[in-house]
């Protein structure tokens, strides 16, 4: 149980758990058994019955394997939770330090464990493991991904990727800000479970599009409207290289217009 050869794979199927003819997330069921006994009306929002509230487990370390770092709450919370995995992310890519919660919800988001990626949360807890059980810590240990966007590769602790401890009452909640002048922006999906990056904006957008159709409209506007930003501040920093008759060049006057809509990106056929 010990080796990372005999442990499933980052695609498989989450464990799941069954009463009776009900059957949903283990994580969930862990969170829901937290508090006990529950109300008849808590009872309907985990069932998801009438117009009650729907109920989540959110994982406030943003890992979706783990069933230890749970909370239960309304969908939308859950939801909210993803920009601070976001968040954590961008300040490891730059090299900044992460703090250790996020200062948004309550219980916080642990930041540091949501800068991590899957296989570097798993091999860090195997490595542990191993050598609480005296076995050896070379024998199974992740190897860093060809695409890792990260300079380090996380396989035991200490982790080596800049951190702070600081109360949360302290903690900025603004986004990063890049150090002087910015590089080309990088966005990374906002409501993917694994990390998706993006390097154009029209290439983000296309995403949002085609592959988040559940996600609602409201939402995925929110988040071209962010990235236009970002966007528009490089190009007026770095000059628009005579790119004033560029589509996305276009689209960024579009974005900051009272009209825009779903209607609008739609109209842009992004693929």
């Amino acid at each position: 149980m010990f080796d990372l050869d005999n442990c499933p794979s980052g695609q498989a199927a989450r464990l799941r758990y069954g009463f009776e003819d009900h059957v949903t997330a283990y994580a969930r069921a862990l969170a829901w058994f937290g508090k006990w006994p529950r109300s008849g009306l808590e009872h309907d929002n985990f069932l998801g019955d009438g117009d009650n509230k729907p109920m989540d487990a959110s994982h406030v370390c943003h890992h979706d394997a783990c069933i230890i770092h749970v909370a239960y709450e309304p969908a939308y919370m859950n939801q909210e939770r993803k920009e601070c995995c976001q968040i954590a992310r961008k300040l490891r890519q730059e090299e900044k330090d992460i703090p250790e919660h996020c200062s948004t919800h309550s219980p916080p988001c642990l930041l540091q464990h949501a800068a991590l990626r899957t296989n570097e949360a798993f091999s860090i807890q195997f490595d542990v493991l191993r050598q609480a059980r005296g076995l050896s810590r070379e024998a199974s240990r992740f190897r860093r991904p060809r695409r890792h966007l990260f300079s380090t590769f996380e396989g035991h602790l200490p982790c080596r990727f800049p951190a702070i401890n600081v109360h949360v009452a302290n903690l900025v909640t603004d986004r990063p800000v890049s150090r002087g002048k910015r590089g080309k922006p990088v966005s990374f999906c906002v409501f993917c479970k694994s990390i998706k990056a993006f390097d154009t904006a029209a290439g983000y957008w296309g995403h949002l599009v085609n592959k988040h159709d559940g996600i609602d409209t409201s939402m995925r506007l929110d988040e071209i409207r962010r990235t236009a930003a970002e966007w528009t501040v490089y190009w007026e920093e770095n000059s628009d290289g005579g790119k004033r008759g560029h589509a996305t060049k276009q689209r960024l006057e579009q974005v900051k217009q009272a009209g825009f809509d779903w209607d609008v990106v739609l109209a842009w056929e992004l693929r």
